[in-house]
């Protein structure tokens, strides 16, 4: 992640993750509050902070809470049968987006045969073609450490949009407006 955003990935002591994950009531404000640690685009930093602010922005683009809560299961895990999937939000209904994603094994294969299969599952396309893309480090930060790297693959101005409609501004708006 590119997004400039400083947080604590250490699951071992009580750490910024930790705090976010299991303490925190409304993670997306958590992660809002955190300093940026160099320019977007230019430091790369795991951040599940930032995996919760792109989705909070993500939800907010829904007309009503309920419809982006319904999305992953009507949109995803259903069509793929992941019957056991399971998406933990934190008290204010925000997806984790980084984390607390439960699925078993048969399920999770599923999810990765479809992520093989170039987002086509059965013959229909449940993603955007070159949909998973963002699973893929660029170019330049090939041989960093890439473990758990989130995709975001909507166009510049549709990042943009939803951002201006979320209350995580002006965070939300300098890690989203950073990527081309």
């Amino acid at each position: 992640m590119e997004s400039g955003l400083y947080f604590n990935e250490d699951y071992g002591d009580v750490s910024d993750v930790t705090r976010m994950l299991y303490l925190a009531s409304d993670m997306p404000a958590f992660a809002a509050d955190q300093k940026l640690e160099g320019p977007v685009g230019e430091v790369f930093n795991y951040s599940s902070g930032t995996s919760v602010l792109l989705s909070r922005v993500w939800q907010d683009t829904f007309n009503a809470p309920q419809d982006a809560l319904a999305w992953p299961y009507e949109a995803l895990f259903g069509p793929l049968g992941m019957d056991t999937a399971v998406f933990e939000t934190d008290p204010r209904g925000t997806y984790a987006g980084s984390s607390n994603l439960y699925a078993s094994a048969r399920d999770w294969a599923k999810f990765g045969q479809l992520l093989l299969q170039d987002g086509v599952w059965k013959g229909e396309r449940i993603l955007p073609e070159g949909g998973y893309g963002g699973c893929a480090p660029p170019p330049r930060l090939r041989a960093a450490s890439m473990a758990g790297r989130p995709g975001c693959t909507a166009p510049a101005p549709t990042r943009r949009a939803a951002c201006r409609k979320t209350r995580l501004q002006p965070t939300a708006r300098r890690i989203l407006d950073a990527r081309p």
